[in-house]
């Protein structure tokens, strides 16, 4: 880290480095549970696997991750914890439309003040090798979002 990152010019902003050293969210996930989901990152070997957690009547009220990959990784994936816990419950279509939201901005780096926390990863759109990393774990959960929306296949 360079004394740029620590004063908030880099990428490595304060709040992106306390979300990776202290996670939300994070739970064992086993690699074949059943009802989650797991994405790779293949340029670097990043991981994340997700599972939603849904209250009685559907609403997506946290999310749980398992993440092994880098600081930028798993700090977004630490962010898209927090950010479903603290909308007490979304939509699987409200989740998917918020992951792909949040993907348009990370590749743009123009967040609205409203994003709190996840304004640290604006600095990721100047870095097209880190944007995967920032991006995989809300790719994960536009995926569960889908899957967890459409109705279970008859076999």
């Amino acid at each position: 880290m360079t004394a740029a990152d620590a004063d908030g010019g880099g990428i490595y902003r304060a709040e992106l480095l306390e979300h990776a050293r202290n996670p939300a969210g994070c739970a064992t996930i086993a690699r074949d549970e059943a009802g989650t989901f797991r994405k790779i990152n293949p340029a670097c070997g990043d991981e994340v696997r997700l599972r939603l957690v849904k209250d009685a009547t559907g609403l997506i009220v946290r999310v749980e991750h398992q993440t092994r990959g880098c600081a930028i990784c798993v700090a977004s994936a630490s962010m898209l914890a927090t950010e479903v816990s603290a909308h007490g419950g979304m939509t699987p279509a409200d989740a998917f439309a918020r992951a792909a939201e949040v993907s348009d901005r990370l590749a743009t780096g123009r967040f609205e003040p409203t994003d709190g926390p996840l304004q640290a990863l604006a600095p990721v759109s100047r870095f097209p090798a880190r944007l995967a990393c920032a991006r995989l774990a809300w790719t994960t959960l536009a995926d569960a979002a889908a899957a967890s929306a459409s109705p279970p296949s008859k076999t």
